[in-house]
């Protein structure tokens, strides 16, 4: 059952040989995946981005992608998927802005909680925003 209505563009930049596993994992989600081999064609990628994920195996390359991908598409979703063989990789990514990472091998169930969450964080981010007051035309005011 997918999760999405519609086709919703997600990048896919790995070159595992279990590429072809996220990319049936991503169609099952009801993302369309497009693979990206670099930070070239993460890019020059222009159409809207719902989610992207990185490969952390192939070290700073992925987040050299994830960094493009949040500051070209800041609605996208970056998720991580970890590197077994450096566990730090992990805390790397989320530093570097990746939502949070997923086990390997990635499953429906794992990238379904991944989505809500950031979905559920969304939301809450913007009403959050929303119940901010407006800035004093005055400057700093305060009370002692």
């Amino acid at each position: 059952m997918p999760m999405i209505a519609t086709r919703s563009t997600a990048l896919l930049a790995s070159s595992s040989p279990e590429r072809g596993e996220m990319e049936e994992l991503l169609r099952r989600m009801g993302f369309e995946p497009v693979q990206v081999d670099d930070l070239d064609s993460a890019s020059s990628f222009r159409e809207p981005v719902s989610l992207c994920l990185i490969d952390l195996q192939q070290n700073g390359e992925a987040m050299k992608i994830a960094r493009a991908v949040r500051s070209q598409h800041p609605q996208a979703v970056v998720i991580g998927i970890a590197d077994p063989a450096r566990p730090g990789s992990a805390a790397d990514a989320i530093r570097a802005g990746v939502f949070d990472v997923l086990p390997r091998p990635a499953s429906d169930r794992d990238l379904s909680a991944l989505l809500a969450n950031a979905k559920e964080q969304a939301a809450l981010s913007a009403a959050s925003d929303a119940r901010l007051p407006d800035p004093s035309p005055f400057g700093i005011v305060g009370s002692s």
